[in-house]
């Protein structure tokens, strides 16, 4: 079982817009429209959010050398959601500035989160361990969803300052997953979680590792490492690092 790696790009973008990634002079992540404190709002829950993994795109990856990179709006699968049409141009624009800066960096499945409601969304954002609380789910050979990622658990966090993201209405995040090549083929999804309202995007095949079910170790670790706790917190731990 892998450790939960999930990365967001870009926040807040219509969704009739593609998506300029800047990694080198674009601060987005870091404007204020995009986040608040949690004390100046009141913790509400998540709702109206549609979450959507393009599996066919192959050329997506952790990170980029261009100064300036173009992603095409969500695909023709999800434009009943999104309302958007893809443009031909930007695919090409898309392919030509990454053919060599792909082969540099772990592949990713890119995932648009929509907020399709007529007001902002909070979105609880990690202290530690990536940046949404999201892992990848897998059916096995008997059929059932389990997951083949953890979120990772953490003995001491320093939340002074934490903000949470603010989705705006008919806008959409842009994030990625890992991509895992392996022996098995099955439906993969993702799962999210916000507060306490969980999330799961749309299904599409994919490759695990059989091996990546398996989580006796990492549950081990995790007992191990809480045992001081008590048991009610150690089982809060457990429960957490699956998003349950």
């Amino acid at each position: 079982m892998q450790n939960s790696k999930s990365i967001i790009f870009k926040l807040n973008v219509p969704t009739d817009s593609f998506v300029d990634l800047n990694f080198f002079n674009d601060n987005f992540l870091f404007e204020e429209q995009n986040f608040f404190f949690i004390s100046e709002f009141p913790k509400s829950k998540t709702d109206s959010l549609i979450l959507f993994v393009d599996s066919q795109n192959d050329k997506f990856h952790s990170e980029f050398h261009s100064d300036i990179f173009h992603l095409p709006p969500p695909p023709k699968e999800i434009q009943d959601e999104f309302d958007v049409d893809e443009d031909g141009d930007f695919q090409i624009e898309y392919d030509t500035i990454n053919k060599d800066s792909i082969k540099k960096h772990y592949k990713m499945y890119p995932i648009y989160i929509k907020n399709y409601s007529s007001k902002n969304i909070e979105i609880e954002k990690p202290i530690a361990g990536g940046d949404f609380f999201m892992i990848l789910e897998a059916k096995n050979l008997e059929n059932q969803w389990k997951p083949v990622e953890y979120f990772e658990q953490f003995g001491f966090l320093c939340g002074t300052g934490h903000q949470n993201y603010l989705i705006k209405p008919n806008n959409f995040f842009v994030g990625g997953i890992i991509k895992y090549e392996g022996e098995f083929l099955t439906d993969l999804r993702v799962k999210f979680r916000s507060f306490d309202k969980v999330f799961y995007s749309n299904t599409f095949k994919g490759k695990i590792n059989q091996s990546q079910f398996k989580n006796d170790s990492i549950i081990k670790n995790t007992k191990d490492k809480f045992r001081y706790k008590g048991e009610k917190s150690l089982q809060l731990k457990l429960k957490n690092m699956f998003l349950n």
